[in-house]
């Protein structure tokens, strides 16, 4: 996923059924605001490249 927020990710936040699961914390912030800038367009121009690297991490991240 690409996006012009920043957010911070729990990764193992548990379910009262007890199960772990992943989760955004409710502090979700754009990009653009805490920067100062007023285009907060993303370019899409790397998102393949990016999308294999964050799939290779996640694979290496499991083992």
């Amino acid at each position: 996923m690409i996006t012009g927020d920043e957010v911070t990710v729990d990764w193992s936040l548990e379910c009262p059924c007890g199960r772990t699961t992943v989760a955004l914390e409710n502090h979700i912030v754009r990009f653009s605001e805490k920067q100062g800038v007023d285009d907060d367009r993303i370019s899409c121009a790397a998102s393949h490249e990016v999308h294999n690297e964050a799939i290779d991490f996640l694979e290496e991240f499991q083992s």
